[in-house]
């Protein structure tokens, strides 16, 4: 974790912003959602609407400024608001979950979903095989 050399400034220097942008402000997250339903049903919720269409823009901004060096389409970002009130309490589901265990020290398996098929062999004829370089022919 600590090196004297010029590779490890650049891991350090990375530190914060990771815990920043990739702890802290997921943590703070669901506060902003509860904000926003709180301004809807008991503050002005022309106001409330306004601030969060704002907040709404600029990430939208931002996917359009991502999209566009990659040559992506744009329509994909239709689903931006649809992603603010849905996905994103899924993603704190998981990011608690994910917290909870780090701070008690236990392990969180990948939560694999038992299969119920079997597997069945191939029945039809086999695939010409090419020779593998420098091995048996």
């Amino acid at each position: 974790m600590v090196e004297r050399e010029r590779s490890g400034h650049v891991g350090r220097a990375a530190l914060l912003p990771t815990a920043v942008f990739q702890i802290l402000l997921p943590l703070l997250a669901p506060m902003v959602d509860v904000h926003l339903a709180y301004g809807l049903m008991f503050l002005d919720p022309v106001t409330t609407a306004a601030i969060w269409g704002g907040v709404l823009s600029l990430q939208l901004a931002a996917g359009i400024v991502a999209f566009r060096p990659e040559g992506e389409p744009l329509r994909a970002l239709v689903l931006l608001p649809l992603q603010q009130v849905i996905y994103r309490q899924l993603m704190y589901a998981v990011l608690i979950q994910s917290v909870a265990s780090a701070v008690s020290g236990a392990r969180l398996g990948w939560q694999k979903i038992p299969g119920s098929a079997r597997s069945v062999p191939h029945r039809g004829r086999p695939t010409p095989r090419s020779p593998c370089p420098g091995g048996p022919t």
